[in-house]
């Protein structure tokens, strides 16, 4: 079980937990989470591929506010690499460290970790990637909502790529150099993956939970904005003319369904991470005081859910698997897949040919279902297009 150790950065003894949880280091559990994270990691991994392949292979068609997606999708595909290369090197060789002692060599749960290892490589592709993940979210609902609330155009939307970016990356960059400094990287003795948060309770608080809901409510916030916005232009469009509502309508399931495919997972990590920070201490008391008669016998029946924990890896990596097959399970990836094949073996047609034209001249605004109006504005001395205030956006029939 337990031991006491040298701490590497303070001159004291640290009591530090074996490589494998105790509640779970039979075979069974130890071969059932391999096999779980195997098959997430490498679905997330295969999906979100796909899409950076559709992407390559059709940059044109991912304009904004839908450009996100893809990178939310690239940020998903590194996480999925993190836990492919755990599974790759084992559980002991990223997230345990060996004690050789001549009487009884054993493996234990790596914590307070910094600098290069296996253990800060995970980590890295882990949280940065999954951080990015969330801000990336944030930024697709709040490009969302500048198209269907202030009627902004694809290229107005685009002007900002930049500040996208530098958010995006630099906010997870800075978060994830601070827990290095902070030396605030530990194992999982569940799954193996190195992350922040597994002994220290106020680092999970700080750099998981907070950021995470954080990052939540506001991409729900303007997700709302949005969705409402696209609800009064229905109902205006409704009172003119019902037959031109049906491309609006099916944007706001599309939307409304993606919404829930992101903020449901999303909801169930920050619960899961709330249930480990509520009882990972009557936990840990229950292995080195099981004979204190200072706690109420209720307290000892709690245990740590090997089914929870499987839906924790689950909901972490669901999103990425819905991003790919909310792209690539369109007929707009099949066309673009189907284009570059003839392409690439010559055998495309006069007829594709025109039909490739016309669509690369509409598929932009099709892809939002939103046809909007603009007018060239100078700003900062660069003209560029922005959305007219005269007009209401128009449904592209």
């Amino acid at each position: 079980g337990y031991r006491l150790i040298d701490d590497d950065y303070e001159s004291i003894k640290r009591c530090v937990p074996p490589c494998y949880s105790p509640y779970f280091n039979d075979e069974q559990s130890k071969s059932m989470m391999n096999i779980w994270l195997t098959f997430l990691s490498s679905l997330c991994a295969v999906s979100c591929a796909f899409v950076l392949l559709t992407f390559c292979i059709d940059i044109t068609r991912f304009k904004y506010p839908q450009r996100p997606i893809i990178f939310l999708a690239l940020c998903y595909f590194f996480v999925s690499c993190g836990y492919l290369i755990r599974l790759g090197l084992g559980h002991e060789n990223v997230a345990c460290r060996l004690e050789n002692k001549i009487d009884s060599p054993s493996y234990l749960q790596l914590v307070r970790v910094s600098g290069p290892s296996n253990c800060a490589f995970v980590f890295v592709l882990t949280y940065f990637f999954g951080m990015a993940s969330s801000v990336w979210w944030v930024i697709l609902t709040l490009t969302w909502f500048l198209a269907a609330g202030f009627k902004w155009s694809s290229e107005a939307i685009a002007h900002y790529s930049v500040y996208y970016h530098l958010i995006a990356w630099l906010l997870p960059c800075l978060q994830t150099i601070a827990i290095l400094m902070l030396n605030g990287i530990d194992g999982d003795p569940i799954s193996g993956i190195c992350f922040v948060g597994h002994t220290d309770s106020s680092m999970l608080r700080g750099f998981v939970i907070l950021p995470l809901i954080a990052f939540l409510t506001i991409g729900t916030i303007f997700l709302l904005g949005g969705l409402i916005s696209l609800m009064r232009i229905r109902n205006v469009m409704k009172s003119q003319d019902r037959t031109k509502t049906n491309k609006l309508e099916k944007l706001m399931v599309r939307i409304g369904l993606y919404s829930i495919l992101y903020t449901v997972p999303a909801t169930f990590v920050i619960g899961i991470y709330f249930y480990e920070l509520r009882y990972r201490t009557i936990w840990e008391d229950n292995l080195h005081c099981n004979k204190c008669s200072d706690r109420s016998a209720s307290s000892w029946t709690i245990q740590p859910s090997f089914t929870i924990y499987l839906a924790k890896y689950f909901f972490l990596l669901i999103v990425g698997i819905t991003t790919g097959l909310w792209i690539n399970l369109n007929s707009k990836t099949i066309r673009s897949w189907k284009k570059f094949f003839c392409r690439c073996f010559c055998c495309k047609t006069m007829d594709e040919e025109h039909h490739y034209q016309q669509y690369g001249s509409h598929h932009g605004r099709e892809d939002y279902g939103i046809n909007y109006s603009y007018k060239h504005t100078k700003i900062n001395g660069s003209k560029y297009s922005l959305p007219s205030s005269k007009q209401l956006p128009l449904v592209h029939v």
